[in-house]
């Protein structure tokens, strides 16, 4: 097979792998009903919106097919074709001014807050919520109110504006949210090997032996989606082989737990930071043994990695 040929074969694999995925992701996915409470004249004329959700992931879907000479002139009698949409959700609306109380999630206010940058007349964006972020209100059906909003026009290149808003929506769906657990892991310790095959001295060029800066990483994926990973970066053991600073990390998941990922890192200040080790595996392997307080992991270059569960699949909703 000439090259050409199997560069063909390899991006048409790719093409129609990625096909396959829409496929599977459009006859899985769940849609629901959305009922626009109120909305300007253009939004009912040029806009849509659609909600639905796959994989443990909520997707809400706006469609904005502006007008032609939807952008205003400047006064150069240049159009102003920068504008952006927001989408920010609340668990309750008052139709007539907007939201009554906005969410707060993990400390943030209005985290559902997301915003596309449009160039062109006919923009399409989309915002993916993570159904573990409705902790917070009881699982099974469960109304959620959002607020579709255009802001003012700008010059994409001077700083003049219009904060006239022409297109706007405030809608409410009703989405299946599904039960939501917490689990806390504990740690106590690490210790990383020191003999014939691996010697922690070196890792580092500096003064100091060459002791590596010891942290470790942890990432948990609710809803096998990577753009939601859920992590955690510990401080740093500087100039050590060993690190004793006890760490407590909580995460949020659905009634069956997905593997877990924990890695152990030298930082580096001139260079990618040096790869030490990986443990990959479920819960139930950090349960310490009878008689023990900590559970003691062995991987890689890690001679033992002391943890524990703390709390087990706390319900939240």
């Amino acid at each position: 097979m000439s090259k050409r040929y199997f560069f063909f074969f390899l991006v048409l694999t790719f093409l129609f792998t990625g096909c396959v995925n829409d496929m599977i992701e459009y006859f899985d996915s769940e849609s629901y009903s959305v009922r626009i409470m109120k909305s300007s004249e253009l939004f009912d004329k040029f806009g849509n919106i659609s909600v639905s959700s796959y994989n443990q992931v909520l997707t809400i879907k706006i469609k904005a097919n502006l007008p032609e000479r939807y952008f205003p002139k400047d006064s150069l009698g240049e159009e102003m074709n920068k504008t952006r949409f927001y989408v920010a959700l609340f668990p309750d609306i008052d139709t007539r001014y907007g939201e009554k109380d906005s969410f707060l999630i993990t400390g943030k206010k209005h985290v559902f807050v997301s915003s596309i940058q449009v160039m062109k007349e006919n923009q399409d964006f989309t915002l993916k919520i993570p159904l573990y972020d409705f902790f917070f209100v009881p699982h099974g059906k469960h109304k959620i109110y959002f607020k579709v909003l255009q802001t003012g026009f700008r010059h994409p290149y001077r700083n003049e504006k219009k904060d006239t808003a022409l297109i706007w929506a405030i809608a409410e769906a009703e989405i299946d949210v599904p039960e939501i657990y917490k689990t806390t892991l504990c740690t106590d310790s690490i210790i990383l090997r020191n003999d014939e095959s691996f010697s922690p001295a070196g890792m580092d060029f500096s003064f100091r032996a060459g002791l590596p800066d010891i942290y470790w990483f942890f990432s948990y994926d609710a809803g096998n989606d990577d753009e939601f990973l859920q992590t955690f970066r510990s401080c740093e053991a500087t100039y050590a082989a060993e690190y004793h600073h006890p760490d407590t990390v909580s995460f949020l998941h659905y009634k069956n737990l997905n593997q877990l990922n924990i890695s152990v890192w030298d930082r580096d200040d001139f260079s990618k930071d040096d790869f030490i080790g990986e443990w990959r595996g479920n819960v139930g392997e950090l349960m310490p043994d009878k008689g023990k307080d900590f559970q003691e992991l062995k991987f890689d270059n890690i001679a033992k990695f002391r943890i524990k569960v703390l709390n087990l699949g706390v319900p939240m909703n």
